[in-house]
Protein backbone atom coordinates (compact mmCIF):
# COMPACT_ATOMS: atom_id res chain seq x y z
CA UNK A 1 0.00 0.00 0.00
CA UNK A 2 1.53 3.29 -0.93
CA UNK A 3 1.48 5.85 1.60
CA UNK A 4 0.06 9.62 0.80
CA UNK A 5 3.00 11.99 0.55
CA UNK A 6 2.91 14.74 3.82
CA UNK A 7 0.78 17.80 3.54
CA UNK A 8 3.36 20.52 4.15
CA UNK A 9 2.92 23.24 7.34
CA UNK A 10 5.04 25.73 6.46
CA UNK A 11 6.61 27.39 3.04
CA UNK A 12 10.12 28.61 2.23
CA UNK A 13 11.27 30.66 -0.57
CA UNK A 14 14.60 30.53 -1.94
CA UNK A 15 16.92 32.78 -1.42
CA UNK A 16 14.92 34.06 1.87
CA UNK A 17 16.27 32.36 5.41
CA UNK A 18 13.26 32.19 7.09
CA UNK A 19 10.42 29.73 7.38
CA UNK A 20 6.41 31.06 7.42
CA UNK A 21 3.14 28.86 8.03
CA UNK A 22 -0.16 30.07 9.36
CA UNK A 23 -1.78 28.43 12.22
CA UNK A 24 -5.39 28.17 13.18
CA UNK A 25 -7.11 27.94 16.80
CA UNK A 26 -3.41 27.06 17.78
CA UNK A 27 -3.02 24.44 15.56
CA UNK A 28 -0.49 23.99 12.67
CA UNK A 29 -2.41 23.45 9.68
CA UNK A 30 -1.63 21.92 6.29
CA UNK A 31 -0.82 24.36 3.17
CA UNK A 32 -2.08 22.87 0.48
CA UNK A 33 -1.08 23.38 -3.74
CA UNK A 34 2.38 24.91 -3.13
CA UNK A 35 3.57 26.73 -5.96
CA UNK A 36 6.74 28.70 -6.74
CA UNK A 37 7.69 31.58 -8.91
CA UNK A 38 11.18 32.37 -9.00
CA UNK A 39 11.36 35.22 -11.33
CA UNK A 40 9.31 36.86 -8.75
CA UNK A 41 9.96 35.13 -5.67
CA UNK A 42 7.06 34.31 -4.65
CA UNK A 43 5.46 31.08 -2.65
CA UNK A 44 1.51 30.37 -2.86
CA UNK A 45 -0.01 28.01 -1.36
CA UNK A 46 -3.86 27.16 0.26
CA UNK A 47 -5.33 26.35 3.80
CA UNK A 48 -8.64 25.80 5.05
CA UNK A 49 -10.30 28.64 6.76
CA UNK A 50 -13.64 28.15 9.98
CA UNK A 51 -15.59 31.06 10.36
CA UNK A 52 -14.89 33.14 13.65
CA UNK A 53 -11.68 31.15 14.70
CA UNK A 54 -8.95 33.07 15.22
CA UNK A 55 -5.42 32.34 12.94
CA UNK A 56 -1.86 33.53 13.58
CA UNK A 57 1.02 34.38 11.14
CA UNK A 58 4.07 32.01 12.28
CA UNK A 59 7.95 32.74 11.03
CA UNK A 60 11.15 31.43 11.95
CA UNK A 61 14.18 33.20 10.91
CA UNK A 62 16.99 30.93 9.80
CA UNK A 63 20.38 33.70 9.65
CA UNK A 64 22.17 35.43 11.90
CA UNK A 65 23.77 37.62 9.28
CA UNK A 66 21.35 40.57 8.40
CA UNK A 67 18.24 41.72 9.71
CA UNK A 68 14.86 41.48 7.73
CA UNK A 69 11.69 43.33 7.46
CA UNK A 70 8.02 41.63 7.41
CA UNK A 71 5.55 43.46 5.93
CA UNK A 72 1.70 42.01 6.16
CA UNK A 73 -1.18 42.43 3.96
CA UNK A 74 -4.42 40.95 4.76
CA UNK A 75 -7.46 41.28 2.43
CA UNK A 76 -5.29 43.68 0.48
CA UNK A 77 -4.26 45.93 3.21
CA UNK A 78 -1.24 46.91 4.96
CA UNK A 79 -1.78 45.65 8.52
CA UNK A 80 1.70 45.61 10.23
CA UNK A 81 4.94 46.12 9.99
CA UNK A 82 7.72 44.16 11.81
CA UNK A 83 12.05 44.13 11.67
CA UNK A 84 13.73 40.71 12.66
CA UNK A 85 16.89 41.11 14.52
CA UNK A 86 20.01 38.71 13.41
CA UNK A 87 20.09 37.25 17.27
CA UNK A 88 16.14 36.10 16.86
CA UNK A 89 17.89 33.32 14.74
CA UNK A 90 15.98 30.01 14.53
CA UNK A 91 13.45 31.27 17.18
CA UNK A 92 9.57 30.97 16.60
CA UNK A 93 8.06 34.18 16.55
CA UNK A 94 3.83 35.17 16.16
CA UNK A 95 1.83 37.65 15.02
CA UNK A 96 -1.59 37.40 16.85
CA UNK A 97 -3.46 40.74 15.49
CA UNK A 98 -3.12 43.91 14.17
CA UNK A 99 -1.68 47.23 15.79
CA UNK A 100 -3.84 49.74 16.97
CA UNK A 101 -2.55 51.81 20.15
CA UNK A 102 1.04 51.43 21.71
CA UNK A 103 -0.39 48.63 24.25
CA UNK A 104 -3.47 47.47 22.55
CA UNK A 105 -4.02 45.05 19.46
CA UNK A 106 -7.16 43.32 17.41
CA UNK A 107 -6.88 39.44 16.87
CA UNK A 108 -6.76 38.24 13.65
CA UNK A 109 -9.69 36.28 12.90
CA UNK A 110 -11.98 34.31 9.77
CA UNK A 111 -14.96 35.94 9.29
CA UNK A 112 -18.08 35.21 7.65
CA UNK A 113 -19.24 37.16 3.93
CA UNK A 114 -22.99 38.35 3.75
CA UNK A 115 -24.04 37.97 0.16
CA UNK A 116 -26.26 41.65 -1.12
CA UNK A 117 -27.44 42.05 -4.19
CA UNK A 118 -26.67 46.53 -3.76
CA UNK A 119 -24.68 47.13 -6.80
CA UNK A 120 -22.24 49.41 -5.22
CA UNK A 121 -20.25 46.29 -4.06
CA UNK A 122 -20.54 44.98 -7.27
CA UNK A 123 -16.87 45.49 -8.42
CA UNK A 124 -15.11 45.92 -4.55
CA UNK A 125 -13.28 42.76 -5.13
CA UNK A 126 -12.03 43.99 -8.93
CA UNK A 127 -10.65 46.63 -7.25
CA UNK A 128 -9.06 44.29 -4.81
CA UNK A 129 -7.69 41.31 -6.57
CA UNK A 130 -6.35 40.42 -3.19
CA UNK A 131 -9.03 40.03 -1.15
CA UNK A 132 -8.86 36.27 0.34
CA UNK A 133 -5.20 36.18 0.69
CA UNK A 134 -2.84 36.45 3.79
CA UNK A 135 0.90 38.33 2.32
CA UNK A 136 3.86 38.27 3.93
CA UNK A 137 6.44 40.50 2.54
CA UNK A 138 10.16 39.82 3.44
CA UNK A 139 12.88 42.51 2.06
CA UNK A 140 16.76 42.49 3.36
CA UNK A 141 17.71 45.25 5.42
CA UNK A 142 21.09 47.23 6.46
CA UNK A 143 21.83 49.96 8.62
CA UNK A 144 18.87 49.31 11.24
CA UNK A 145 19.04 51.19 14.37
CA UNK A 146 16.44 51.78 16.78
CA UNK A 147 14.58 55.16 17.00
CA UNK A 148 12.55 57.31 19.30
CA UNK A 149 9.58 57.48 16.41
CA UNK A 150 6.31 55.45 17.66
CA UNK A 151 5.47 51.94 16.44
CA UNK A 152 2.98 52.10 13.49
CA UNK A 153 -0.70 51.99 14.26
CA UNK A 154 -3.56 50.78 11.73
CA UNK A 155 -7.16 51.59 11.10
CA UNK A 156 -8.36 48.72 8.93
CA UNK A 157 -11.72 49.01 7.48
CA UNK A 158 -13.50 45.96 7.72
CA UNK A 159 -15.64 44.93 4.22
CA UNK A 160 -18.25 42.32 5.52
CA UNK A 161 -19.84 41.96 2.47
CA UNK A 162 -19.93 41.46 -1.33
CA UNK A 163 -22.22 40.81 -4.33
CA UNK A 164 -24.12 37.81 -5.22
CA UNK A 165 -22.47 37.82 -8.05
CA UNK A 166 -18.94 37.36 -7.05
CA UNK A 167 -17.24 34.60 -8.48
CA UNK A 168 -13.98 33.81 -6.26
CA UNK A 169 -15.40 30.96 -4.01
CA UNK A 170 -15.16 33.68 -1.22
CA UNK A 171 -17.52 33.40 1.70
CA UNK A 172 -14.58 34.21 4.38
CA UNK A 173 -12.76 37.08 5.35
CA UNK A 174 -10.32 38.65 7.52
CA UNK A 175 -12.55 40.05 10.28
CA UNK A 176 -10.35 41.22 13.85
CA UNK A 177 -11.57 40.11 17.06
CA UNK A 178 -11.74 41.06 20.72
CA UNK A 179 -8.71 43.57 21.91
CA UNK A 180 -5.78 42.35 23.64
CA UNK A 181 -3.14 43.73 25.53
CA UNK A 182 0.16 43.30 23.78
CA UNK A 183 4.13 44.63 25.18
CA UNK A 184 5.11 48.11 23.94
CA UNK A 185 6.90 47.53 20.94
CA UNK A 186 10.62 49.38 19.61
CA UNK A 187 10.85 51.26 17.06
CA UNK A 188 13.62 50.87 13.87
CA UNK A 189 14.91 52.88 11.25
CA UNK A 190 16.69 50.75 8.54
CA UNK A 191 17.17 50.53 4.90
CA UNK A 192 16.14 48.03 2.43
CA UNK A 193 17.73 45.70 0.31
CA UNK A 194 14.69 44.87 -1.90
CA UNK A 195 12.43 42.15 -2.01
CA UNK A 196 13.48 38.78 -1.10
CA UNK A 197 10.21 36.46 -1.10
CA UNK A 198 6.76 37.28 -0.70
CA UNK A 199 4.62 34.58 0.80
CA UNK A 200 1.29 34.60 -0.16
CA UNK A 201 -1.61 31.97 1.66
CA UNK A 202 -5.08 31.97 -0.07
CA UNK A 203 -7.86 31.17 2.26
CA UNK A 204 -11.14 29.54 1.77
CA UNK A 205 -13.88 26.83 3.40
CA UNK A 206 -12.45 23.04 3.46
CA UNK A 207 -15.99 22.60 1.40
CA UNK A 208 -14.84 24.71 -1.22
CA UNK A 209 -10.83 23.08 -1.51
CA UNK A 210 -12.64 19.53 -2.03
CA UNK A 211 -15.00 20.92 -5.18
CA UNK A 212 -12.13 22.37 -6.95
CA UNK A 213 -9.82 19.06 -6.20
CA UNK A 214 -7.19 21.55 -3.88
CA UNK A 215 -8.01 19.09 -1.11
CA UNK A 216 -8.54 15.55 -1.72
CA UNK A 217 -11.56 14.02 -0.29
CA UNK A 218 -9.97 11.42 1.75
CA UNK A 219 -7.53 14.01 3.07
CA UNK A 220 -10.88 15.63 4.90
CA UNK A 221 -9.56 14.64 8.40
CA UNK A 222 -6.17 16.32 8.43
CA UNK A 223 -7.17 19.60 6.68
CA UNK A 224 -8.94 20.85 9.75
CA UNK A 225 -7.33 22.29 12.26
CA UNK A 226 -7.04 20.37 15.62
CA UNK A 227 -10.04 21.38 18.31
CA UNK A 228 -8.64 22.87 21.21
CA UNK A 229 -9.08 20.50 24.15
CA UNK A 230 -11.68 21.16 26.55
CA UNK A 231 -11.99 21.51 30.44
CA UNK A 232 -10.47 19.00 32.37
CA UNK A 233 -12.45 16.30 33.67
CA UNK A 234 -12.74 12.91 33.75
CA UNK A 235 -15.77 12.22 31.74
CA UNK A 236 -14.85 12.89 28.18
CA UNK A 237 -17.05 14.97 25.60
CA UNK A 238 -18.88 13.65 23.04
CA UNK A 239 -17.64 14.58 19.73
CA UNK A 240 -20.11 17.08 17.90
CA UNK A 241 -19.68 17.09 14.38
CA UNK A 242 -20.96 20.28 12.51
CA UNK A 243 -24.19 20.08 10.65
CA UNK A 244 -22.42 20.62 7.26
CA UNK A 245 -19.65 17.48 7.98
CA UNK A 246 -23.05 15.44 8.63
CA UNK A 247 -25.01 16.95 5.43
CA UNK A 248 -21.95 16.22 3.34
CA UNK A 249 -21.21 12.11 4.60
CA UNK A 250 -25.50 12.32 4.52
CA UNK A 251 -25.30 13.07 1.13
CA UNK A 252 -22.16 10.67 0.11
CA UNK A 253 -23.00 7.77 1.83
CA UNK A 254 -26.88 8.15 -0.19
CA UNK A 255 -25.06 8.45 -3.45
CA UNK A 256 -22.56 5.57 -2.72
CA UNK A 257 -25.63 3.22 -1.69
CA UNK A 258 -27.59 4.35 -4.89
CA UNK A 259 -24.62 3.16 -6.72
CA UNK A 260 -24.72 0.07 -5.37
CA UNK A 261 -27.99 -1.24 -5.60
CA UNK A 262 -28.27 -0.05 -9.73
CA UNK A 263 -24.95 -2.17 -9.71
CA UNK A 264 -27.02 -5.39 -8.38
CA UNK A 265 -29.91 -4.19 -10.07
CA UNK A 266 -27.46 -4.69 -13.60
CA UNK A 267 -26.48 -7.92 -12.08
CA UNK A 268 -30.15 -9.24 -12.26
CA UNK A 269 -31.30 -8.40 -15.28
CA UNK A 270 -28.26 -9.99 -16.73
CA UNK A 271 -28.76 -12.77 -15.31
CA UNK A 272 -32.56 -12.66 -16.12
CA UNK A 273 -31.58 -12.34 -19.60
CA UNK A 274 -29.14 -15.30 -19.60
CA UNK A 275 -31.21 -17.57 -18.24
CA UNK A 276 -34.11 -16.76 -20.43
CA UNK A 277 -31.47 -17.25 -23.60
CA UNK A 278 -30.48 -20.42 -22.10
CA UNK A 279 -34.55 -21.96 -21.62
CA UNK A 280 -35.17 -20.66 -24.91
CA UNK A 281 -31.98 -23.17 -26.19
CA UNK A 282 -33.00 -25.97 -23.78
CA UNK A 283 -36.10 -26.69 -24.90
CA UNK A 284 -37.29 -29.73 -25.92
CA UNK A 285 -39.42 -31.55 -28.59
CA UNK A 286 -41.69 -34.20 -27.41
CA UNK A 287 -40.83 -37.85 -29.11
CA UNK A 288 -43.12 -40.13 -29.10
CA UNK A 289 -41.78 -43.38 -27.48
CA UNK A 290 -40.75 -46.03 -30.01
CA UNK A 291 -42.34 -48.54 -31.18
CA UNK A 292 -41.73 -52.44 -32.53
CA UNK A 293 -43.68 -53.54 -34.78
CA UNK A 294 -44.92 -56.65 -35.82
CA UNK A 295 -45.11 -58.22 -38.91
CA UNK A 296 -48.29 -57.75 -41.16
CA UNK A 297 -49.22 -54.84 -39.01
CA UNK A 298 -51.33 -52.48 -40.76
CA UNK A 299 -49.76 -48.95 -39.78
CA UNK A 300 -52.78 -46.24 -39.38
CA UNK A 301 -50.53 -42.77 -40.94
CA UNK A 302 -53.65 -40.40 -41.07
CA UNK A 303 -53.54 -37.09 -39.49
CA UNK A 304 -53.94 -36.77 -35.45
CA UNK A 305 -56.95 -35.29 -35.74
CA UNK A 306 -58.77 -36.99 -38.28
CA UNK A 307 -61.57 -39.88 -37.20
CA UNK A 308 -59.78 -42.50 -38.31
CA UNK A 309 -57.00 -42.05 -36.17
CA UNK A 310 -59.44 -43.76 -33.68
CA UNK A 311 -59.68 -46.76 -35.45
CA UNK A 312 -58.41 -49.97 -33.90
CA UNK A 313 -54.65 -51.33 -35.11
CA UNK A 314 -55.60 -54.37 -37.00
CA UNK A 315 -53.70 -57.53 -37.02
CA UNK A 316 -54.26 -59.57 -40.07
CA UNK A 317 -53.39 -63.49 -39.16
CA UNK A 318 -51.22 -64.54 -42.11
CA UNK A 319 -53.21 -67.37 -44.68
CA UNK A 320 -50.93 -70.83 -44.99
CA UNK A 321 -50.75 -70.85 -48.68
CA UNK A 322 -52.46 -73.91 -50.45
CA UNK A 323 -50.85 -76.65 -51.21
CA UNK A 324 -50.96 -78.36 -54.85
CA UNK A 325 -50.05 -81.65 -55.70
CA UNK A 326 -49.06 -82.21 -58.43
CA UNK A 327 -48.22 -86.22 -58.57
Amino acid sequence: MTSQPEIPTFLTCEGAPIEVWIEVAGKMVPHYSIEYNAEKKEVSCWIASESDKPFAIMYKPTTDQYAMGLKIILDGVTSGGYIVLPEACNLRHTITGVQISDTEQRLFQFGCLQLTDDDAYLNKLAQNPHFGEIRLIVDKKTSFAASLGKVAHYDIPEVDKIHEKSKKGLTHHVKFGEKSVVATRSSYSSVSCGVIATFIVKYRPLEWLMATDIVARDQRASASPTPEPGPSNKRKEPEVKDEEDEEDEGENSVDEEERVLLAQLDKVRQKKLEREAEGGARKKIKLEPKKHFLPNEVIDLTDENSPAKSRQRTVVPKTPAPVIDLT
